[in-house]
């Protein structure tokens, strides 16, 4: 009997997860916006024809503090070739996400996430998703990446112009 429940559950499990997969964003929306820790907003028409990467995080989780100064390097190495890099990082308020960005050193314009890891079906963090400039989304890591990892990524979507 206590077989048969495990087997449901998980079955069950597996629906939700696929349906859960089918909500996955493959494109920036053109009614995407993040209002920065500045007070800028940056929208899709800020965006468009550039390539992007949003960096999602939160102001608790320790992987992404690891991970925070291996994107501030890609960040710096890739600005100047028109990369776009955009922090949505989970915290209560605009002043812990504020510290968070301090304390991690991050410069590239950041915000507090107001629905976009929903929208994006971000499920675990720290991820990273690459759009294109045409605003495909090319490439999703979760988990700790390295700026390695994302150097390559983001050739792959400088690729894809």
């Amino acid at each position: 009997m206590k077989k048969k429940w495990i087997i449901v559950a998980g079955a069950l499990a597996l629906l939700l997860f696929a349906m859960g997969m089918g909500q996955v964003r493959k494109e920036l929306p053109p009614e995407f916006s993040l209002q920065t820790l500045e007070g800028k907003v940056m929208d899709y028409a800020a965006l468009k024809g550039a390539p992007v990467v949003i960096v999602f995080g939160a102001t608790w989780c320790p992987e992404c503090r690891i991970e925070a100064p291996e994107v501030q390097k890609a960040y710096l190495a890739y600005k100047d070739k028109g990369v776009v890099f955009l922090g949505v990082y989970g915290g209560q308020n605009d002043k812990d996400v504020r510290q968070y960005a301090e304390e991690c050193r991050i410069t590239f314009p950041a915000g507090r996430d107001q629905g976009q890891a929903a929208y994006f079906s971000v499920r675990a963090i720290p991820s990273i998703l690459y759009f294109a400039s045409d605003g495909r989304l090319v490439k999703r890591t979760v988990g700790v990446t390295h700026f390695d990892q994302i150097s390559a990524a983001i050739e792959k979507v400088i690729e894809k112009k």
